[in-house]
């Protein structure tokens, strides 16, 4: 006798999100992040998250078991990069000491290799006015992500995550949509325990940003205060400048070019041709075709109006490293100074070269530092470079939801960004951007502003510069 079985829709609708690939959560992810709930073996979607395991993403290296049998954690990992640090200071064979693995510094300390860490977090608050991706797709929501894992080689990098193209491309279009990326250590670094039943994704954006910010000058506080302030007005300021210069050259030249009699009489001519083409045979209109190529060449370079210009604004929101919590060092430029955006201070904000063994290494370090100030081209995109802080993809974004941000900025512990005591805004813009160079030489000698006496003077700077 043959037996049928039958199931309740609950669990036909369990079997449906188990039997979802990975491609297929990551573009519901995309479109709508909050209902999203599924999992493959390579990532879950809960809560506005989208996370991997650890062991199967992060650079940082936490092993299944140490000497005792018990499962490793970040704070063993650390622990055993300071100890290894240590012991390297007392060689006596003229080499520097190194971390041999820097990301381990921003693991929580009871994360494990089999806990989940966020990809992507889409915070609670939908996206004011109207922007796009590169593929013309609605932008809805503000993410705050970090790159596809499988970036090799950096001083902080992360293991091949996604082995199939599909999926690979289906997560190149939520990197699209990113309203901030974050660096791989920095996400990878925090844990979401394996059987953890539910996530809040604006706990988890708060803590990636705490780890970006204040973690490197050992937490929240007035020393993190002001260090955040001095990268939000270095990446205000040069982008605002930019605006104004782009206004000034380009779009009066535009606007001067568009009012050219040249330019409103080639506008009549396309009319009258687009009638002959339609009613007319063109051995009739071949001529006058002939005079609208002519105007058309005319119109383009009367007046001598050009409409060329380059330039663009600064991409990253920089953090700095406190040497006294992360002495960061590398013992080769082979893959630093052209693609590494980290600046690291002693406890008095005197900048330190982070790369050592090399003799030309602190002239090429700061040569590069001064270069990206007449020319943040230089500077290749968010995914091409190691940094500490933020990757802001869209400024019209940002722009556009600043005061949302503000109120999540305030939420993590971090003051509204006010470069030199101005707010963004409207009002305000011109203000901000004629003091781009400053911001800048400020960010480059936080020592200029800083006594060498107490926190006391960070307090005040702070509140200057914010």
């Amino acid at each position: 006798m043959q037996r049928r079985f039958t199931c309740c829709p609950s669990t036909l609708a369990a079997s449906k999100h188990t039997d979802m690939k990975t491609q297929e959560i990551l573009d519901q992810f995309r479109l709508d992040p909050f209902n999203t709930k599924a999992q493959t073996t390579l990532v879950r979607a809960q809560g506005g998250v989208l996370m991997a395991r650890q062991k199967e993403c992060a650079g940082a290296s936490i092993h299944p078991k140490n000497e005792t049998g018990a499962p490793d954690t970040g704070r063993a990992a650390w622990a055993k990069n300071k100890a290894q640090y240590k012991e390297d200071l007392q060689r006596e064979d003229g080499t520097e000491a190194c971390l041999r693995d820097p990301s381990s510094f921003f693991c929580d300390p009871d994360l494990t290799r089999n806990d989940w860490v966020p990809l992507v977090v889409a915070l609670d608050t939908g996206v004011v006015g109207e922007h796009t991706d590169g593929y013309g797709n609605p932008v809805k929501h503000i993410f705050m992500g970090c790159r596809q894992p499988g970036y090799r080689g950096g001083i902080f990098d992360s293991k091949r995550l996604f082995g199939r193209r599909a999926a690979s491309w289906a997560y190149d279009q939520i990197e699209r949509q990113f309203a901030f990326m974050l660096p791989d250590a920095v996400m990878h670094g925090i844990r979401i325990p394996s059987r953890s039943r539910r996530v809040d994704s604006n706990n988890i954006a708060m803590r990636a940003l705490q780890k970006a910010f204040a973690l490197p000058h050992g937490g929240v506080g007035e020393k993190a205060d002001f260090y955040w302030q001095l990268a939000w007005s270095v990446y205000l300021s040069s982008n605002l400048e930019y605006e104004h210069k782009l206004n000034n050259t380009f779009g009066v030249g535009a606007t001067k070019y568009l009012q050219n009699r040249f330019v409103t009489r080639l506008v009549e001519h396309i009319k009258e041709l687009k009638e002959d083409v339609v009613e007319k045979q063109p051995r009739q209109y071949l001529d006058k075709y002939r005079a609208f190529q002519e105007l058309m060449y005319t119109a383009y370079n009367g007046e001598n109006v050009t409409t060329q210009f380059s330039g663009s604004g600064m991409k990253y929101v920089m953090g700095q490293l406190s040497d006294d919590q992360i002495p960061l060092r590398e013992d080769s430029t082979w893959r630093g100074v052209n693609h590494t955006l980290l600046r690291i201070v002693d406890g008095y904000g005197k900048s330190i070269c982070p790369f050592v063994n090399e003799r030309n290494a602190a002239k090429l370090w700061e040569d590069r530092w001064n270069t990206l100030r007449k020319d943040s081209n230089t500077i290749t995109g968010p995914t091409a470079s190691d940094y500490v802080g933020l990757a802001v993809t869209d400024f019209d974004i940002l722009r556009d939801n600043w005061q949302s941000l503000v109120e999540f900025f305030s939420g993590c512990g971090f003051p509204e960004p006010k470069p030199f005591g101005f707010a963004f805004n409207k009002e305000n813009e011109s203000s901000i951007a004629v003091l781009a160079d400053t911001a800048w030489s400020n960010f480059l000698n936080p020592s200029a502003l800083l006594s060498q006496e107490s926190e006391e003077t960070i307090k005040n700077t702070t509140i200057l510069l914010g």
